[in-house]
This record gives structure tokens, sequence and C-alpha cells, in this order.
């Protein structure tokens, strides 16, 4: 069984600057609970790293 691992971001401002409040953060098992959690966080524009072991479970929080 392969395991899946992505980065997703809607990164409009450099998240590197002190002055902006964009978090970088990684879900490790995309359950429903942080599959819904992920959506929000990309939504919010912060950046997310996933890994799950199902590519399918990654690939439909790719489509958000």
């Amino acid at each position: 069984m392969g395991s899946a691992r992505s980065v997703f971001s809607r990164e409009t401002t450099d998240i590197h600057s002190p002055s902006n409040n964009i978090m970088q953060l990684a879900m490790i098992g995309l359950c429903q609970v942080r599959g819904n959690v992920t959506e929000r966080l990309i939504k919010g524009s912060h950046s997310v790293v996933v890994y799950d072991r199902s590519a399918d479970t990654v690939n439909v929080v790719k489509r958000t």
C-alpha cells in the first residue's frame, strides 16, 4: 500500500514575513475531523502539508 503527501496553500503574501498571520501546519492521517480542519485551514490561506496512507483521501482534500 502506497502513501501520499502533498502541500496545499493559497498564499497571497510572504509566509516568512513577521507581520503576517499565516500558519504552516502538518496533518498526519486525514480522518473526517482532520480532513475538515485541513479544508478550513486552506480556505483561510494557511499552508498545510498532509500525509495519509491513501492517495485517494489526499486527492479529495486537493480538490477543495
